[in-house]
């Protein structure tokens, strides 16, 4: 009696395949939104230095706290929770549209390609 069995070893290297091909577009969407961040950050610093400042003293500076933030701004503990809390929210703004805009152009250029 023959069965048409597929053996573990194809299942497995099927999911090798899938794995690898997952983490690659994983890695190729994260490599992306950095370069859509970066983008961003730049864009923003013209257009706002004051907001931009917020952001990097809190995030890329020496971590400092709300309190240490608004008394280096002149600004109470809660307007500098605020003001920061929506330089973020526009900063993420423009990174996602910026993100929409390379995805698009990424897709659009492949598909130039193929005619």
């Amino acid at each position: 009696m023959q069965t048409n069995k597929i053996s573990w070893s194809v299942y497995a290297d099927m999911y090798v395949w899938e794995k690898e091909q997952s983490t690659q577009s994983a890695e190729n969407y994260r490599q992306i939104l950095l370069n859509s961040l970066k983008i961003a950050m730049d864009i923003y610093k013209m257009r706002n230095p004051a907001g931009y400042e917020l952001i990097s003293e809190f995030y890329l500076g020496e971590k400092i706290t709300f309190a240490e933030l608004g008394r280096r701004h002149g600004i109470a503990v809660s307007t500098a929770y605020e003001k920061l809390f929506r330089n973020i929210q526009k900063l993420r703004k423009l990174t996602f549209e910026i993100l929409d805009n390379e995805i698009y152009s990424s897709v659009s250029v492949k598909n130039t390609k193929k005619s």
